[in-house]
C-alpha cells in the first residue's frame, strides 16, 4: 500500500490518498481512495493533490503501471458545481433536470480541459448533485 498525505502542508493525513495494487487473472488492478481538499475555491489544491497522489503512487508501486492496467479511483473528491446560486435556488433544476447542471460540474470541466482525471473514464451521471444541509434546517 502507498499512503500519500496532502493535508496541512503535506504533513497531516486528514487529506490525501492511499493506493493498493493486485493482480486478478493476469490483469493488474490499482485501487486508489482519496479525500481531496474541500470548498468551491479549492480547485487548484485538488489538482495539486491529485497529481501528488498519482505521481507518488505510480513511482512507489511495486508494479510498473501500464496502459492495460485497470485503475479505480474513488473517495471524497470534493468537486463542486460552478454556479452562483445557493442549493435552495437550484432545487427546481435539481428536481426537474439535474443533467442541465453537468456542464457546470468542476470535475467535468477539469477533465474536458485535460486536467486532473482526464485519462479516467466516468460512467453516466444518473443522480442529482448532493449538498450539505444547514444543521437543524431543511436547506
Amino acid at each position: 500500500a502507498t499512503f500519500v498525505p496532502t493535508g496541512f502542508y503535506g504533513l497531516l493525513g486528514n487529506k490525501g490518498g492511499i493506493g493498493i495494487s493486485l493482480t486478478i487473472d493476469h490483469t493488474r488492478v490499482h485501487i486508489i481512495c482519496s479525500h481531496l481538499p474541500p470548498h468551491k475555491q479549492g480547485m487548484g489544491e485538488r489538482e495539486c493533490a491529485f497529481h501528488k497522489i498519482w505521481n507518488t503512487y505510480s513511482s512507489q508501486s511495486k508494479h510498473l503501471y501500464c496502459e492495460n492496467d485497470i485503475t479505480l479511483w474513488m473517495g471524497d473528491l470534493n468537486y463542486r458545481l460552478d454556479v452562483d446560486e445557493k442549493p435552495s435556488a437550484l432545487a427546481s433544476t435539481i428536481q426537474s433536470d439535474y443533467t442541465a447542471l453537468i456542464p457546470q460540474d468542476q470535475l467535468v470541466k477539469l477533465r474536458n480541459s485535460g486536467g486532473a482525471f482526464s485519462d479516467f473514464h466516468e460512467g453516466r451521471i444518473e443522480f442529482p448533485p448532493t449538498y450539505k444541509y444547514k444543521k437543524g434546517g431543511s436547506q
